[in-house]
């Protein structure tokens, strides 16, 4: 985690536009959709549920798609209806004084 942080420090100072995700667990299992996608921060978002590859691989999609940056979020599994809008979810993402 120390050098995680610090390569995140790193680029943040650097001044290269960039996202950050952090997915709460990947599951091995493989598939897109279905699911409710959850950000947050501070690691305030509920623990436990793993988070496919295909879904964490589609948000880091759309952020790069979408010329995100700023942005550094976790991203966790919900129980509610599954997320199709991720262009709203990166919005989500951001810090309130960050819109």
């Amino acid at each position: 985690m120390f050098w995680k942080l610090n390569a995140e420090a790193f680029l943040g100072s650097s001044g290269i536009p960039s996202a950050i995700v952090k997915p709460c667990g990947l599951e091995g299992k493989y598939g897109r959709g279905g699911k409710e996608l959850l950000v947050g921060h501070d690691d305030n978002l509920p623990r436990g549920s793993m988070i496919s590859r295909e879904d964490t691989a589609a948000v880091m999609l759309e952020a790069v798609a979408s010329r995100a940056s700023g942005l550094r979020f976790d991203l966790c599994v919900g129980n509610g209806a599954p997320t199709t809008n991720l262009p709203k979810l990166l919005d989500d993402a951001r810090y309130k004084w960050g819109k």
